[in-house]
């Protein structure tokens, strides 16, 4: 707050009457302004849970230097650091915070906006727990997004799906810091025919398959960064690597999505929409799983209204719409669903692994459990190309190939998935040729430069569809239910210096969880300058604090920050 005259004649008159009138310097704060406050009017320190520097270095200083930015608004901080992205989940159930820094990984089942849309945002997933960690709840963009997933048109859905991102940029229940560029090493002297797929790279099924080894050593073995939880695939609450292999290594998927980004039968020789609650597949003939039953359409059915029924938290979204599901025949499945779902062959088709009847029907009653994910000696038995051999959740995993693969034997004769520490540990293992791939976003950009130095490797470059962000808890015992302190802050976020030093140009700013690299879905038309409506925010100190007296709030004489005379928080933009 600027100073005006009548202020400063104030001030000239308390000390001729030899009053004292403290001010720390700070243009925004004086007598008039310290009027009334107390501590029951300052906005409380602001607790953060986010990774640490030494499991994401860059998320880590992205949201320190946003921190430090708020410090100078009079907005306290306190930072509770977590040892990785399952532990966040873990400690946000935990604890009493206020912004919460994750982020999701680009896979081709998030090339489909749906997945980081729906999720994210929507009302159901705003409970503990849940994957709304904003807690935000807005029930026009809810609408926007339902009716997207009963949408069979093109056009029409990729309308509705771009103005429910509208409604994320005026609202601000996140600020996402970055989407980082991804850079994919392998050793091209090592492996050929290797399957790039838009927007994530090498990371991916087809290049699980088909890539094949050139050498002696026919195993492909790829660096994950950090440890397993559990490879239990009934215990999956969220997206984690372990879904990631299960789906794509050990189980089949009735569909799968292509690396051009469209759905595409799989386990199903054929699937059908007979009209729009109603959708048919077909398995193909002859699939069988590793220990030699078939795979049925009993085995379809079970597989679905087994991991349904245990509510399984990163399968809920896509099987919300499910029904029921009827066998036709031994190889023919209807699922009924409870409204139109034009997304179910590309999202539950996709992402529902088939699992043996034979093998998980009795496991909660033969081994005295609560839930199948509690089984701690699991018969990984699926009918995917290779076959669990042994899982040490420090050490990594190891598969041997299906040599009896319904579709034909992967390119390479076993898989090993290493746990490396961090982007040094995956880069020596690279140049000492103990993996050959590695997770993507697990090298950091000195690791990428020292490796284009390697006449063995391969860099490939692909503007990614990662999203980095900090979300604001909207709840009532959190500042930022207030919309006007949340769209404060977002002006705080230094997005020339995230991007240019802090990911070494390797990275584009942030527009919400849509990311430039997804061409079809993001929408290109919300605006980074201050407009009265949807726009993506930008670095901007002064108008912050513009924003906070515009609003009310206040500054004691030590510069911290108040709540206005009369608090009552705005959730939603007005506008």
């Amino acid at each position: 707050m600027r100073k005006s005259k009548w202020v400063v004649i104030l001030v000239m008159m308390g000390l001729l009457m030899g009053a004292a009138c403290t001010n720390d310097g700070d243009d925004s704060t004086d007598a008039a302004v310290t009027e009334g406050l107390t501590d029951d009017t300052l906005v409380p320190t602001v607790v953060l849970v986010g990774p640490s520097s030494a499991y994401d270095a860059q998320q880590f200083e992205s949201n320190q230097l946003v921190l430090d930015n708020m410090d100078t608004l009079g907005i306290s901080s306190e930072y509770k650091f977590a040892a990785d992205f399952a532990d966040i989940a873990g400690l946000v159930e935990s604890e009493e915070e206020h912004m919460v820094s994750f982020g999701y990984l680009g896979t081709l089942l998030r090339a489909d906006p749906d997945a980081l849309l729906g999720p994210p945002f929507l009302c159901e997933f705003a409970v503990p727990g849940g994957s709304n960690y904003a807690q935000y709840c807005n029930p026009e963009f809810d609408e926007l997004v339902l009716e997207s997933r009963q949408t069979y048109d093109f056009d029409e859905r990729r309308a509705l799906l771009l103005e429910a991102q509208e409604y994320v940029a005026k609202d601000i229940p996140l600020v996402t810091s970055y989407h980082p560029t991804q850079f994919d090493v392998y050793n091209s002297e090592a492996y050929t025919g290797v399957v790039p797929a838009i927007a994530v790279g090498l990371y991916n099924f087809w290049n699980f398959y088909q890539a094949v080894p050139t050498g002696d050593d026919k195993v492909f073995r790829f660096a994950h960064g950090g440890d397993i939880d559990n490879m239990n695939i009934m215990a999956q609450e969220a997206y984690t690597i372990e879904v990631e292999m299960n789906q794509d290594l050990t189980y089949d998927t009735l569909t799968r999505i292509s690396p051009e980004i469209e759905v595409v039968p799989w386990a199903a020789e054929t699937f059908e929409a007979v009209d729009e609650t109603t959708v048919v597949a077909t398995l193909n003939e002859g699939m069988t799983f590793t220990d030699g039953r078939p795979v049925t359409a009993e085995d379809v059915k079970f597989s679905y209204e087994y991991i349904k029924e245990w509510e399984v938290g990163f399968f809920l979204s896509a099987l919300a719409p499910l029904e029921s599901v009827d066998v036709v025949d031994d190889l023919t499945v209807q699922f009924n669903l409870s409204e139109p779902a034009a997304v179910f062959p590309h999202v539950a088709m996709a992402q529902v692994p088939i699992l043996p009847k034979h093998v998980w029907q009795n496991v909660v009653e033969d081994n005295d459990l609560n839930h199948p994910a509690e089984w701690q000696d699991v018969d990984y038995t699926g009918s995917g190309p290779y076959e669990v051999e042994s899982v040490n959740i420090s050490e990594g995993v190891e598969w041997s190939r299906n040599d009896d693969y319904w579709a034909g034997p992967a390119g390479s004769e076993g898989f090993v998935m290493k746990n490396l520490a961090d982007s040094q540990a995956i880069l020596r293992d690279l140049q000492d040729e103990a993996v050959y791939f590695h997770q993507t976003d697990t090298l950091l950009a000195n690791a990428v430069d020292q490796a284009r130095n390697d006449e063995r490797f391969t860099v490939l470059e692909v503007p990614g569809i990662t999203v980095r962000f900090l979300a604001f808890v909207m709840n009532e015992e959190s500042p930022f239910q207030d919309y006007h302190l949340r769209h404060a802050v977002s002006h705080l976020f230094d997005f020339e210096t995230i991007v240019d030093v802090i990911a070494g140009g390797n990275a584009d700013a942030g527009t919400g969880t849509i990311a430039p690299g997804n061409e079809t879905w993001t929408n290109t038309d919300i605006p980074r300058e201050e407009v009265d409506g949807p726009h993506w925010p930008f670095l901007d100190m002064e108008l912050s604090r513009q924003i906070l007296e515009d609003a009310g709030y206040r500054w004691d004489e030590d510069g911290r920050l108040h709540y206005p005379e009369n608090y009552e928080p705005q959730l939603l933009c007005e506008c």
